[in-house]
């Protein structure tokens, strides 16, 4: 009879400690995504604490792969059922639970979600606005509104002679305690409108007022800038016309063909290098536009999922062709410049000038003969 009474208590107690362990499904945190990160950082390691305080979830080590890494490895995007689904495969759990941050001004709104594993849908999902400062104590909040009860607290240990002093647990917040926050953080955020709107009046009023003063200086400015523009126009009226009267008096000065003057060629290379420039700021800040471009269009695609091929391939490859657009102008403006460069430092023909002409001309005709005894005589240069 002893025995049996043993054997049935130490099957009991068996059954007790092990069937708690059976009834537990297996959980895996992804972790806090979104801005700011201080915030998602605070809250993925306190959401972990509170989840693994909850008996009815076995939660699994952490994965030293993120959610970010896990959606690059298994090539999806977003928080879709597909890809959720996907990373519950590779992580072998009956539950994810993943939190998603979003700034709103001083606070936050985070959105605790519950997903099952094998088909990647939410089961149940609840959203929680609260201020930056409160990172550290929201987590009890998201996890009291998903599990809908408080996160149990460790009890404290015995003391001396077997007895346990009484729970000093707080109780969890009453439904009228919350119904009076939620009106006061009304009333605030009401404050906060109205203190936002006088401002944006204030600094509307001073925009206008400085708009105003800008326009007249800009007039002012004109105006000046025109009568400079008048008095410049004059004296260069008047230097053109000094010019053409000293050009009509002096002599003219004997010039080289244009073809052979490196000079002519050397402008032609400053000019390649000036339109090739333009060439590299023109498709350099397309390639630089279509990269911005790019990378909002991935920030978006975490909250509502696009398709790569057709959406973001497109732009990249765009972007790709005017970044080798603008390195090909680099080179064309670099060999340009160089090539001017040198042309302008080679020495220029000197132009052959009218009198040495008509010497060498003059040197070859005979002049006219003149008798001295028997003997003629010719005289250059006459």
């Amino acid at each position: 009879m002893k025995q049996r009474l043993l054997l049935f208590f130490v099957l009991g107690a068996w059954l007790g400690l092990v069937a708690p362990a059976w009834a537990q499904e297996t959980a895996d945190f992804l972790g806090a995504e979104g801005a700011p990160a201080s915030v998602a950082t605070t809250l993925t390691k306190n959401m972990r604490k509170a989840i693994a305080q909850r008996k009815q979830f076995k939660l699994l080590p952490q994965n030293p792969m993120d959610v970010s890494m896990a959606r690059l490895t298994l090539g999806c995007v977003g928080d879709t059922p597909d890809c959720m689904a996907k990373i519950g495969t590779m992580r072998q759990a009956t539950w994810l639970f993943h939190i998603r941050i979003f700034p709103a001004g001083s606070r936050v709104r985070a959105l605790f979600r519950q997903i099952d594993a094998k088909t990647g849908k939410t089961a149940k999902q609840v959203v929680h606005l609260f201020k930056r400062k409160q990172a550290k104590t929201a987590h009890v909040e998201l996890a009291n509104k998903l599990f809908g009860d408080a996160a149990p607290a460790e009890r404290p240990k015995a003391v001396a002679g077997g007895t346990t002093p009484p729970d000093t647990r707080e109780p969890a917040k009453t439904d009228d305690a919350a119904k009076k926050a939620a009106e006061e953080a009304a009333k605030k955020a009401a404050a906060e409108a109205a203190a936002k709107k006088a401002a944006a009046d204030a600094a509307a009023k001073k925009a206008l007022a400085d708009a105003a003063a800008k326009k007249a200086a800009d007039e002012a400015a004109a105006k000046k800038a025109a009568d400079e523009a008048a008095k410049k126009a004059a004296d260069e009226a008047k230097q053109k016309k000094l010019a053409m009267a000293k050009r009509a008096v002096k002599k003219e000065e004997p010039k080289i063909p244009l073809a052979q003057d490196p000079r002519f060629w050397g402008w032609i290379a400053v000019g390649v290098a000036v339109i090739s420039m333009a060439g590299v700021i023109g498709f350099g800040v397309d390639a630089s536009n279509k990269q911005s471009e790019v990378s909002q269009k991935l920030q978006a695609s975490q909250v509502t999922p696009v398709n790569y091929t057709t959406v973001i391939k497109p732009i990249e490859d765009a972007g790709r062709t005017s970044a080798i657009l603008a390195n090909v102008f680099i080179g064309i403006a670099a060999a340009a410049a160089i090539t001017g460069g040198v042309l302008f430092i080679i020495k220029r023909p000197t132009p052959k000038k009218a009198d040495d002409a008509n010497n060498k001309t003059s040197a070859i005709i005979p002049a006219s003969p003149s008798t001295f005894g028997s003997t003629t005589l010719f005289r250059a240069g006459q």
